[in-house]
């Protein structure tokens, strides 16, 4: 299928940045399959796995990916949990709320001079947790949290920081504080929705 002039015009004002990757049908050995930009799977790692391809309409197919179906709860949630629950249970006397701004949280130019209002939290020596806050709105939102296969791994490809620098500059999640909150609400909404079901 030809892309349009108008079309190839959108691709070269970068049209990418709002989401959209660029791919074309290659042959795979003896099958047929797409090639995206690399910029695809280092801002979305969760597409490097198994992919389903569902067409909607004529010239129209939407790619998800597939996670592995499991029983097993979110490993890194429960080792973060576990951890906390630790510590409540040897002092609970020595938890205290901590300043989200602190110096100790704060990522000076590791994401970039235009992120430093990112945050990280650092646990388990090779795990990290990306946030935002607003002392305005009295908010934390949690962006992401890498997971075992993204272990902390200084010039590595899978190292958090990599990771979630290259969903920032693919705009996921959003730049602005407004436009985060709107997100974080739709997600939690949808999590709402799913737990009735």
């Amino acid at each position: 299928m030809a892309i349009s002039t108008r079309r190839s015009e959108e691709w070269q004002a970068g049209e990418w940045q709002l989401g959209a990757y660029r791919g074309k049908q290659t042959r795979t050995g003896n099958s047929l399959g797409f090639r995206f930009d690399a910029a695809l799977f280092k801002s979305h790692p969760e597409f490097s796995g198994e992919v389903a391809a569902h067409v909607i309409a004529p010239g129209r197919m939407l790619v998800t990916a597939v996670e592995p179906r499991s029983d097993e709860r979110d490993a890194v949630m429960e080792s973060f949990l576990a951890f906390l629950s630790n510590d409540i249970a040897k002092e609970p006397g020595a938890v205290k709320p901590r300043d989200p701004g602190a110096a100790e949280f704060r990522q000076e130019n590791t994401l970039g001079a235009d992120n430093r209002h990112w945050f990280r939290a650092k646990f388990h020596e090779r795990y990290r947790l990306f946030y935002r806050f607003s002392s305005k709105e009295k908010v934390i939102v949690f962006a992401w949290v890498n997971g075992d296969g993204t272990l902390r791994k200084a010039d590595s490809k899978t190292d958090p920081y990599a990771i979630f620098r290259g969903m920032l500059e693919a705009g996921d999640p959003p730049e602005s504080m407004r436009e985060l909150l709107a997100a974080a609400s739709s997600l939690e909404a949808e999590a709402g929705r799913r737990s009735r079901l």
